[in-house]
């Protein structure tokens, strides 16, 4: 039994006949305003979830992790045996543990399923071994050994989430002769081989990845050319990384590039591109795979697939999503992030910025300090929904005893009569150009919460939105932080255009407050390729790389169905329905399945190994696609 009041939880048993009452959290104490509603069905996942209305009548969901409520019944992950070191020719495969190959024809092998843990608590994974190997979980790479003489023990914290079951893939290039062991240990859980019942053959869905095609206009070629091609082969202290010139994009773009790597170390071949809104994504290719690499510590397994053979890698950016196809085929979508500028090593980030001081003659902001405002007095030149100015109001506070010397406006959303929504600095620009606004935010008086910053055609924000972007009050009471927002100016047949940089309300806010502001003409705009690192090989061919600045396109004819080569005799794949239910077999170690209906829109993608799926899918008529080793299957099915 559990009583939550305020998000402070409690629980008892009934076996105790409920005098056995225990904290069970506080951490969110005093948050929320009103009695939760419990998720009966996350109950039965070993998961407390209670959903609040906070004081900002905006509804939270609050999740506890309790003790896995089901039994284990698993038999160990799925292992895929490779007579190659590339993971492309599969020779065998087994249910089990993590282990050495048997086989001394085994030069690598890959281990995929999902591990499910037993108790609420966090869990430590160790990966024992002597072999090169990589460790992903979720489809992120959480260690990346190299050989050793001697079995090394590394250790990862396994990502604490709301579930109890984790996807988890070894790559390792382990033969007859190496150690390859997966253990974990928890609070109540000793140091111990990873027993199999916990241990699933079958990945569970990747949630942060979507697969299913964005229905984007269709565009077979891009029509702009910025790099011809360029072959070669860089040695381990060689570093060259290409910037490309001429790439300024509107929110909407495509790229489109062929790449065949014959031989790459693990950070393999970089591949980056933002917009003037400074968002975009950065990707990286290995012989086998390619990975989301945004940020640089965290890269995240996107597509397998043998980059030793060309490829065909088309990238549309729409507004805030970036969604990568690989052959015509979709491989999945992410939302744009903000890309940092790489250090001169390759190996860390760094913010980009204009660089332009406050004092700066082109800072286009009139009066960046506030030192044309009094104390107490409405900022000069700014507009706002009520009265600013006064002891409580939005005001200008000047060598406030906190902050001697310093000029900055104070305001805040904790009151819409008396505040207002909305506070606005009116300005003119060139038409059509990306500037950088940055400022420093100040955290006043140990306060909390959040702002929007649009740049838009009116006063209120609301009209000729151009961007929008939320931001957070510094968390520490007296901390600085330079906060960055970039915008392009709205179209105008003029020399100068209006706009307004509007500070809007995006939940209640406590005071905060900003000064040192700047404003200038630039775009972080920028398109990478190359070898970002030393200490690592990297051999590869760019066939071409070719653009377009008028839209997001996915690649393919009208319809958007691959054409059928001619007809295979030995099929590698099975496929039948049971009512609405689709189900498929499939008989090759790697394959790519589509499924499009018959205007051409793809309704699944997704990579698959051998072994049965299902998909339930709307009455209609589909074609299904499977593409595996460079052939391609497909069968019309129709669902009633």
């Amino acid at each position: 039994y559990v009583i939550a009041n305020g998000a402070e939880i409690y629980a008892a048993s009934s076996a105790a006949d409920y005098s056995d009452w225990e904290l069970v959290s506080d951490l969110d104490a005093g948050r929320f305003c009103s009695e939760p509603q419990i998720d009966q069905n996350a109950i039965d996942e070993g998961i407390l979830s209670f959903v609040y209305l906070a004081r900002n009548n905006r509804l939270s969901v609050i999740d506890y992790l309790l003790d896995n409520p089901k039994p284990a019944t698993g038999s160990g992950l799925k292992s895929y045996y490779y007579s190659d070191s590339r993971f492309s020719n599969c020779i065998d495969s087994a249910v089990g543990l993590p282990d050495s190959p048997a086989g001394a024809d085994v030069k690598s092998l890959r281990c995929s399923g999902s591990l499910e843990t037993r108790y609420g608590e966090a869990y430590t994974l160790y990966l024992n071994t002597t072999a090169a190997s990589r460790l992903y979980v979720n489809g992120k790479i959480l260690l990346n050994t190299s050989n050793t003489a001697e079995p090394a023990e590394y250790a990862v914290e396994l990502p604490a989430i709301n579930s109890h079951q984790y996807n988890i893939v070894i790559e390792s290039l382990a033969v007859q002769q190496d150690v390859l062991e997966l253990k974990w240990s928890g609070k109540r859980t000793a140091k111990q081989l990873t027993p199999a019942e916990s241990l699933y053959p079958e990945l569970n869905p990747a949630p942060e990845l979507n697969l299913s095609a964005p229905g984007l206009a269709l565009k077979k070629k891009l029509p702009e050319s910025l790099h011809d091609g360029y072959q070669v082969r860089l040695e381990t202290e060689q570093q060259e990384l290409i910037e490309v010139e001429g790439f300024d994009p509107g929110a909407d773009y495509s790229l489109e590039f062929a790449l065949q790597i014959a031989e790459a170390g693990n950070r393999g071949f970089d591949f980056a591109a933002r917009s003037g809104s400074g968002l975009g994504l950065r990707i990286r290719l290995n012989t086998d795979s390619l990975l989301w690499a945004a940020p640089l510590s965290g890269s995240e397994l996107m597509d397998l697939c043998d980059n030793s053979q060309q490829q065909i890698w088309r990238i549309a950016q729409n507004r805030d999503s970036v969604y990568v196809y690989r052959n015509e085929s979709f491989v999945c979508g992410r939302p744009a992030v903000e890309i940092p500028d790489l250090a001169a090593g390759g190996n860390t980030e760094i913010n980009f910025a204009s660089g332009i001081e406050v004092t700066d003659t082109l800072n286009l902001v009139k009066d960046p300090q506030f030192l044309k405002s009094k104390d107490n007095q409405a900022p000069v030149g700014w507009v706002s929904e009520k009265k600013m100015g006064g002891y409580t109001e939005s005001r200008v506070v000047v060598d406030h005893p906190n902050w001697p010397g310093l000029s900055a406006f104070l305001f805040r959303f904790d009151l819409d009569a008396k505040y207002g929504t909305w506070y606005s600095l009116p300005v003119r620009l060139k038409p059509g150009s990306w500037h950088e606004f940055s400022f420093d935010n100040i955290n006043w008086e140990a306060n909390s919460g959040q702002f929007t910053l649009t740049a838009s055609g009116n006063k209120e924000g609301t009209e000729g939105v151009t961007a929008s972007r939320d931001f957070e009050i510094p968390a520490e009471n007296g901390k600085v932080e330079r906060k960055y927002f970039y915008f392009r100016s709205p179209e105008s047949a003029e020399a100068e255009v209006d706009c307004y940089l509007s500070f809007k309300k995006k939940n209640y806010m406590s005071p905060t407050a900003i000064t040192n502001l700047c404003l200038a003409e630039y775009s972080p705009a920028s398109l990478s390729f190359g070898k970002a690192t030393q200490g690592e090989i990297l051999d590869y061919k760019l066939e071409y790389l070719h653009y377009d600045d008028q839209g997001a396109y996915a690649p393919g004819s009208d319809t958007g169905i691959e054409t059928l080569p001619e007809r295979q005799t030995n099929s590698f794949f099975k496929v039948w329905q049971q009512g609405k239910t689709l189900r498929l077999l499939s008989y090759r170690e790697q394959a790519r399945l589509n499924v499009y209906d018959l205007s051409g829109r793809t309704v699944y993608a997704q990579c698959l190994g051998p072994g049965e799926i299902s998909l339930h899918l709307n009455p209609g008529m589909y074609i299904v696609q499977l593409v595996s080793r460079g052939s391609l299957q497909q069968q019309k099915l129709v669902v009633y």
